[in-house]
């Protein structure tokens, strides 16, 4: 392939002449070391890392990527099918030692930033007094932007970028505009310095030589340069250099425009199957709610049929109504398990049981986990309450269930388990107070190779783990008796004495004269349940004053401020909001009674401690008893219902 000319001198260094075919992409530095030397000690072309190396290896994952790349389509050299390279055995172990040890950061995964910065700093050793630097091309707005470049003066990037690509604005837009090489030997008199001469002048760069970056394309990535404060253009082994480092700095943004590229397609994927899963979830749950409105029509059909003149209603009325209601429940259950796919929602604890939320949701989830995983449940037989927020309680679980689905790819079980345990295990049982509510979440793959790991540091479990901590329990990574890795959320046991009292407590008084002699203001849009707010207090002995929304209800309370002992209003109003209206009357009185009422939209409502003014809501739907009961919480100190 080559042949070796006499050298006359001691000094001198061999020569070597190396044919090329005319269109073909440059030899490979590798080849053309194996041909320089094929009796080397370093037996391996490929660098100084030998064929035993782990660079051996990786860079097998490089080299279609290297190997894609070509020589830019404009070349300000004209094609030959001969190229002479007058370089040393030493400048040539030097481009080799610089292509593997790029090569090789790129193949350890090291970030395209460092692999860019190592880059420019070899460069500069290997060209005493110089400054190496990358730029970005950005075609869509036509400007170079900063890439690396760990010696350029820090001030040259605030005053040059983004630098526009024109002639005059120096030799990296040069390179751009002409996609060839551009070597800049004096920036004082050369012309494609005329706009950014007194850049030149005042950092000392009296040379830059620029080369264009690109694919195999010819899509352009950006520009390598050398600068220098010496005038003058490059040698042989230089121009070699900044070929050499074109070359890596393209390997290097293909490899991470192709991870970017590739993380992109994973998301594209997760948001397609979330699309699917959630088209089946609507379908489920269109389903149900016509079930529901079909049983609420059909009953009152049913109930009109059996009115008598007097207005009373027959035999069998009030099962009937027993049955409306019981669709009424089906209705907010499924409104309830809505609200678990919804991310923005105020933490608020209330009492439930655990199992009885992890079974509806792994309900849904079965109807919308791939066909080739197995939801299986295995809850503990305890009657077992905590005090949370359920919300948030069911978004964790799905969060762990929904981990375990992306990690076993193909196929196996999902394991959902429940236990209690005291909270120390350690100590003697008379000593034992609190009991702790568990938690398994496991991931068995079809094949029963353990491609399952509870990590705690995937991706969507920090949600999971401050809701552990907002909650006083713990959140943990363990082995269970199969010797599965599960994750363990433990939340403490809500005491059974005091759980339920609150809730099913009723006003003391008698009906009818629970509120005697108290007025209550009322702001509500819905006409209906502004209807049904008037006959439940009014029954109970309030006066009520109704008002359809903001504006109304201050005009009300601005005739008698005093008179009022209490303002209920909805949060979502036309024009100004409940909270809105709360704030403006507690201004006029600071000793007013309020309660607010949402479905829910509590958006609008500022939840931060520096807030000055803050109230308690009461979640819709609601029972005419939670109504009076936390009515009664404010007049007349009555138990807190627990959803207040």
């Amino acid at each position: 392939m080559g042949t070796m000319k006499q050298c006359t001198g001691e000094c001198l260094l061999p020569t070597w002449s190396i044919r090329m075919e005319k269109k073909k992409n440059r030899v490979p530095l590798g080849e053309i070391a194996s041909s320089i030397c094929p009796n080397s000690s370093d037996p391996d072309p490929r660098g100084s890392f030998g064929k035993k190396s782990s660079f051996s290896r990786s860079a097998a994952v490089i080299s279609p990527l290297f190997s894609s790349i070509k020589p830019s389509r404009k070349t300000s050299r004209k094609p030959s099918t001969r190229v002479s390279l007058r370089v040393s055995l030493e400048d040539l172990g030097a481009l080799s030692h610089l292509q593997n040890r790029i090569l090789e950061s790129c193949a350890l995964g090291i970030s395209t930033s460092e692999s860019l910065d190592q880059l420019c700093l070899l460069v500069e050793e290997m060209v005493p007094g110089s400054v190496a630097s990358l730029f970005l091309y950005d075609s869509g707005k036509g400007v170079l932007t900063w890439g690396a470049g760990p010696n350029l003066p820090p001030d040259l990037k605030e005053e040059m970028f983004p630098l526009s690509v024109e002639p005059g604005f120096g030799s990296c837009p040069a390179s751009i505009l002409s996609q060839g090489e551009n070597y800049v030997e004096d920036t004082l008199v050369d012309e494609r310095w005329n706009k950014a001469r007194h850049i030149a002048e005042k950092y000392g760069f009296r040379s830059c030589w620029s080369l264009p970056i690109t694919d195999g394309e010819a899509r352009v990535f950006g520009t390598f340069a050398i600068s220098s404060k010496q005038k003058g253009g490059p040698n042989e082994f230089q121009k070699e250099l900044l070929q050499t480092a074109r070359y890596l700095a393209a390997v290097a943004l293909m490899k991470d425009r192709y991870e970017k590229e590739q993380v992109q397609l994973n998301r594209s994927l997760q948001n397609h199957r979330r699309l699917e899963s959630l088209g089946r979830f609507t379908g489920e749950i269109a389903h149900e709610f016509n079930n529901i409105l079909t049983a609420l029509l059909a009953y009152c059909d049913l109930l009109k049929g059996k009115a008598l003149d007097d207005g009373s209603f027959g035999p069998g009325s009030l099962e009937d109504l027993k049955e409306i209601e019981q669709a009424g429940f089906r209705g907010v259950e499924i409104v309830r398990k809505l609200l678990l796919f919804c991310k923005e929602k105020p933490f608020e604890e209330s009492v439930f049981s655990p199992n009885r939320v992890i079974e509806e949701l792994c309900f849904m989830l079965r109807q919308v986990l791939r066909e080739d995983l197995e939801l299986n449940l295995s809850l503990t037989r305890k009657e077992i309450s905590i005090r949370t927020d359920e919300t948030t309680f069911g978004q964790s679980l799905l969060s762990l269930i929904l981990n375990v689905r992306d990690q076993l790819s193909r196929g196996g079980r999902v394991l959902v388990k429940t236990d209690s345990r005291d909270s120390d295990p350690e100590m003697k049982p008379q000593e034992r107070k609190d009991e702790v509510f568990l938690l398994h979440v496991c991931g068995v793959s079809a094949d029963r190779q353990r491609t399952f790991k509870a990590d705690l540091h995937r991706e969507g479990l920090g949600m999971v783990q401050n809701f552990a901590k907002r909650a006083g329990g713990k959140f943990n990574s363990i082995q269970d008796s199969m010797d599965h890795s599960c994750w363990e959320l433990s939340l403490p046991v809500f005491g059974s004495s005091g759980s339920s009292s609150a809730y099913e407590s009723i006003p003391s008084q008698k009906r009818g004269f629970f509120g005697k002699g108290k007025k209550i203001l009322v702001c509500e849009d819905e006409p209906s349940i502004r209807t049904l707010l008037k006959r439940i207090l009014e029954e109970q002995g309030f006066e009520v004053c109704l008002a359809p929304d903001a504006e109304w209800a201050e005009k009300l309370f601005k005739e008698d401020p005093e008179g009022f002992d209490l303002l209920f209003t909805d949060i979502v109003l036309p024009g100004k909001n409940g909270f809105e209206l709360a704030c403006g009357l507690r201004g006029q009185r600071d000793d007013l009674p309020v309660i607010l009422t949402s479905g829910y939209s509590h958006e609008i409502v500022p939840l931060s401690s520096d807030v000055p003014m803050s109230f308690p809501i009461l979640k819709k739907p609601f029972y005419s008893k939670e109504l009076l009961q936390a009515i009664g919480h404010l007049l007349f100190n009555e138990p807190k219902p627990l959803n207040f």
